[in-house]
C-alpha cells in the first residue's frame, strides 16, 4: 500500500500558481478516484466554499513526475515543479 499525505490547506495560492502553469499533458486519461502504481504519492485538497473540495494528487512514475486530478486529467510536470509543491506543503 502507498503512503498518501493528505494536506487540507487553508492558503493554497503558492500550490495553485504551479498547478495553473501546468500545460504539459498526456496521452492517458485518469479514470480512478486516485492514482495507481505510482511512487511518492501526495494527495492535496483545495477547499473552495462549503463542503467542496477539489483533490489532486501529484506523483512520480517511472521517473517522470505527474499533476493528477481524478476523472479530469493526468498533466506532466518537472522535477523542480514536483519539489516546489512538496516543500509548499511542509510550510
Amino acid at each position: 500500500n502507498i503512503p498518501t499525505l493528505v494536506f487540507a490547506l487553508s492558503n493554497p495560492e503558492n500550490i495553485v500558481n504551479v498547478v495553473a502553469g501546468v500545460k504539459r499533458t498526456t496521452n492517458d486519461e485518469s479514470v480512478q478516484d486516485s492514482p495507481i502504481n505510482v511512487d511518492n504519492e501526495i494527495k492535496i485538497d483545495f477547499e473552495f466554499g462549503e463542503n467542496k473540495i477539489s483533490t489532486v494528487f501529484v506523483y512520480e512514475k517511472k521517473d517522470k513526475y505527474f499533476i493528477e486530478q481524478p476523472y479530469n486529467g493526468i498533466y506532466r510536470i518537472s522535477p523542480d515543479e514536483y519539489n516546489s509543491i512538496e516543500k509548499y506543503i511542509r510550510e
